[in-house]
């Protein structure tokens, strides 16, 4: 019987196809959560089902929001821990596929907008150059222009 239970449980699971959020709705949010706490927390719950064998730019958002979320937390504890749980799923997302253009620009945009007593900043001049260099070849038109006007913020 139990083996029947563990059986039916096991294929329910595999059926299951995870829910994307559209990434256009994770930008948008991602921009608007520096400045507003209710945008971060609907980010942060947009990803709360996703686990590590999601795709992995999705991965890299939910490292953003962790983040964020940070931003608006009152323990400096806790604050660190979001802080560094949300480096890690960043760093990780971004080495499965390192010529990612949403998770560079991602991580640019986050290490210039962190404090320099956090140390997270390695990667500012190559994400730069990355997302420089391989700009013309980006097909998505939305991501495209999202780059562009933050690189051109940068000059």
């Amino acid at each position: 019987m139990k083996i029947v239970l563990i059986a039916i449980i096991l294929f329910l699971k595999q059926g299951r196809k995870v829910e994307y959020p559209a990434l256009s709705e994770l930008r948008r949010l991602y921009h608007v959560a520096a400045i507003q706490q209710d945008s971060s927390k609907k980010l942060s719950m947009l990803l709360t089902h996703l686990d590590s064998g999601s795709k992995p730019v999705y991965i890299c958002y939910k490292g953003v929001s962790k983040m964020m979320q940070a931003k608006y937390a009152i323990n400096p504890m806790v604050k660190l821990s979001l802080f560094n749980n949300g480096k890690t799923l960043m760093e990780n997302a971004i080495s499965t596929d390192t010529t990612d253009m949403e998770m560079r620009y991602l991580r640019l945009s986050i290490q210039k907008n962190l404090p320099l007593m956090l140390g997270y900043n390695r990667s500012i001049l190559s994400d730069k150059m990355f997302l420089q260099n391989n700009i013309n070849n980006e097909n998505d038109n939305e991501l495209k222009e999202l780059i562009l006007s933050y690189l051109s913020s940068l000059k």
